[in-house]
């Protein structure tokens, strides 16, 4: 798996009954971004991180927001990281 690429897709949480995003961006995006990763990159890894409810999210201490790492501002938010 070393270089193997790897996306993060950071989406808000989906609902267990309906199984859609609240975020009305992410339930546009998902299937496009999932598409053209696979025609684009078939080795790529992706993952679906959900970042909470629409009120969790909407917190300024949410942890996706202030973790180093990500710093996310908004969702859907895709980030590349290669595995060393």
């Amino acid at each position: 798996m070393a270089g193997r690429p790897v996306v993060a897709f950071f989406v808000g949480n989906f609902n267990p009954t309906t199984g859609k995003s609240w975020c009305p961006d992410c339930r546009e995006a998902d299937p496009v971004v999932k598409k053209v990763l696979a025609q684009t990159c078939p080795d790529l890894l992706m993952l679906s991180i959900e970042v909470g409810d629409k009120r969790a999210w909407r917190d300024d201490w949410n942890p996706f927001r202030t973790d180093p790492l990500f710093k996310l501002t908004n969702i859907p938010t895709l980030i590349r990281f290669a595995l060393q």
